[in-house]
């Protein structure tokens, strides 16, 4: 589907916000599983203090990403003039409209 109108054309930063959204999103839950895991068991073997900071290290990293690019998508979309509402609202329709086009199995 091709599209002038800015509130439904796809950005190249939203795939790119998405997929760190999801990085944040699963790093996190890792490292919570990882600090469940130290609270309930106490593991002692010897690689486990360096992997426990690494998971909440990539978490932040991971964060860091993901606000540098929404906030590139946030100004993109505020210079189109599109609201945040309007930006939000056309990606889920654009999603939902190509998700419709393609074929049922």
């Amino acid at each position: 589907m091709t599209t002038s109108d800015p509130r439904t054309a796809r950005q190249p930063s939203t795939s790119a916000t998405r997929r760190a959204g999801q990085l944040l999103c699963w790093a996190h839950a890792f490292a919570m599983t990882l600090t469940a895991v130290e609270a309930v068991t106490h593991p002692t073997a010897a690689w486990w203090p360096p992997v426990w900071p690494t998971a909440w290290a990539l978490t932040a990293a991971a964060l860091a990403c993901w606000l540098t690019l929404r906030t590139i998508e946030k100004r993109r979309a505020h210079a189109d003039g599109v609201t945040a509402a309007e930006s939000s609202s056309a990606t889920s329709a654009a999603r939902r409209a190509s998700s419709s086009d393609r074929p049922s199995n």
